[in-house]
């Protein structure tokens, strides 16, 4: 059964209404601009193929991530989207997709605008010289013994991510570092699905809604894929893997951070992608997972739309399963001490 001409003209709307690129944050002046994604998401059949994937979705259960036992960072809320398949099935499947899009959209309109604000708030905390000191450039000269000591962290893994594939950077660095005055920019995180068709496959570029790289401003994934698709490489790629590894480790030194983010329902994450090899890449979402239809599903909608792309939809039912980490604490200690009353 053929959609009618009303759902194909909604179907494509919903599908070609532009979708949020990298998100700038200026802390000094409290507030955010949206930019133009420097990764196209919406392709037209036949040009090239996305190159830029970041990973799988954060807002799915998982099992630890590669990085999390040596970055000591929590586990991620996610999975790969092997496992992220909805159920979304039957001749109604590209009216239900359209509801649950319009939904999607709202509610990432939402969560962007209130994680925009609260990393505003916050990146006076996150600036490299608030835990690098004097190893930055303009940082006051204060021996410490902490920075010395994440400073060794970042030589080991430096040494050991920046000389690998993909990355073939064999350079020593040299402090100070120049990350002056540094907001913090969000960019979708985006991935390339193999759809099977009833003659083939297809490749669809899939976003994840409720999932973000966060890096430094000026540093997004496709900038850094740019670095590396150029055939000499030196101190500006080596500066975009220390942006990288930086941010990851200030995430890490700064538990406090994350605990406010998380008890605000955004949890912060460490992952690798294909691209990137073994460069950790930090990324924040919202504990609601999106799913992928069936193949059929997608590659009808890519068909009624004209562009290898997909956005995943929501997963309802996560709503109102949101956790109140305060709340189950204070349960838990209430059960504990008066388990009676309780």
């Amino acid at each position: 059964m053929h959609p009618s001409p009303f759902v194909r003209s909604a179907m494509r709307q919903a599908t070609t209404e532009p979708l949020q690129g990298a998100i700038l944050i200026d802390a000094e002046n409290r507030r955010s601009c949206r930019c133009i994604s420097l990764v196209p998401t919406l392709r037209k059949p036949g040009a090239p193929l996305l190159h830029s994937m970041y990973g799988c979705s954060l807002t799915r259960p998982t099992s630890a991530d590669k990085l999390s036992p040596a970055s000591g960072l929590p586990r991620p809320h996610s999975n790969c989207h092997q496992n992220g398949v909805s159920r979304m099935t039957g001749r109604d499947s590209i009216t239900s997709l359209l509801v649950l899009r319009k939904l999607t959209r709202a509610i990432a309109d939402t969560v962007r605008g209130q994680v925009t604000t609260y990393l505003t708030t916050l990146t006076p905390l996150l600036r490299p010289e608030t835990v690098f000191g004097d190893y930055m450039q303009g940082a006051p000269k204060v021996p410490s013994l902490k920075a010395d000591q994440v400073f060794k962290e970042l030589q080991a893994l430096y040494d050991t991510v920046a000389p690998t594939k993909p990355l073939n950077l064999r350079r020593e660095m040299t402090p100070p570092f120049n990350f002056p005055n540094v907001g913090l920019e969000l960019t979708p995180v985006d991935y390339v699905h193999i759809a099977q068709t009833g003659s083939g496959t297809k490749n669809i570029t899939v976003r994840s809604p409720l999932t973000w790289v966060l890096t430094y401003t000026g540093f997004a994934p496709p900038r850094l894929q740019e670095m590396l698709d150029q055939k000499v490489r030196g101190d500006e790629l080596q500066r975009f893997i220390l942006s990288y590894l930086v941010i990851h480790l200030v995430m890490k030194h700064r538990p406090g951070v994350m605990q406010i983010l998380e008890g605000l329902h955004f949890p912060v994450t460490t992952n690798t992608s294909p691209e990137f090899g073994d460069l950790p890449m930090t990324r924040i979402g919202v504990g609601i997972s999106t799913e992928r239809p069936p193949d059929s599903v997608v590659v009808e909608s890519a068909e009624l739309t004209g562009m290898d792309a997909f956005e995943e939809v929501v997963n309802v039912e996560d709503i109102a399963r949101l956790p109140d980490p305060l709340k189950e604490r204070l349960i838990q200690i209430a059960r504990q001490q008066a388990p009676e009353p309780v």
